[in-house]
């Protein structure tokens, strides 16, 4: 049976968010076939609001009347709804195979485990230091390891790029003067590092 759409989104979604221990149990032919019908779909051309319009009034009012009107709008309104799914689906397919994010979210693990803190704290506004520090080392690796902007590497967190420069050069100045703080960061530098190298291969 052919793997509709919507289907297709969840096989990706659950396989970019499951550990690679237990990703065979998805099954690599159901990957596959999902991006494929991902990628068939998302080639068709979206159609814009005139397109909608003018194919409703050729092929939806079939007369003047009230009922026929009310049906014409609410084709269109339905129309455009999917539309605009679609087009959501191609930005989640996006996030989903682009490999920038799949290195950046394993890199955060790494570091999450170096400072002993989870996912959701790295994004959780707080003061407490041990997670402050995880994240100016998530910024600190994105800037120097991943060559990404200032913008970039502060957007991961709902912050702005004067607070991505700031937490940079705060890492800096903790590598010369805290020596837990160093050691924890030259082994995330180092693991990261390789798996900058892995990917950068593929």
């Amino acid at each position: 049976m052919k793997m509709n759409l919507t289907g297709a989104i969840e096989i990706l979604k659950l396989h970019k968010h499951t550990t690679d221990k237990f990703k065979h149990s998805i099954g690599d032919k159901y990957v596959s076939d999902a991006i494929d019908t991902v990628v068939t779909e998302l080639e068709k051309p979206l159609p814009t609001d005139e397109q909608i319009e003018h194919y409703a009034l050729e092929n939806i009012l079939d007369g003047v009347g009230i009922q026929s009107m009310i049906n014409t709008k609410a084709w269109i309104a339905g129309a455009r709804w999917m539309r605009d799914l679609k087009n959501g689906y191609k930005k989640a397919l996006a996030d989903i195979t682009n490999p920038v994010n799949d290195v950046l979210k394993r890199a955060d693990d790494i570091i999450c485990h170096e400072f002993c803190v989870t996912y959701d704290d790295l994004h959780r506004r707080t003061r407490l230091r041990h997670i402050v520090e995880a994240r100016q080392m998530a910024m600190y690796v994105r800037r120097k390891i991943f060559n990404l902007s200032l913008h970039q590497s502060a957007n991961d967190f709902g912050l702005n790029h004067a607070t991505a420069l700031w937490s940079v050069r705060q890492v800096e100045v903790l590598l010369c003067n805290d020596k837990l703080f160093k050691a924890r960061a030259q082994r995330v530098l180092a693991a990261v590092g390789e798996i900058k190298k892995f990917y950068d291969k593929r």
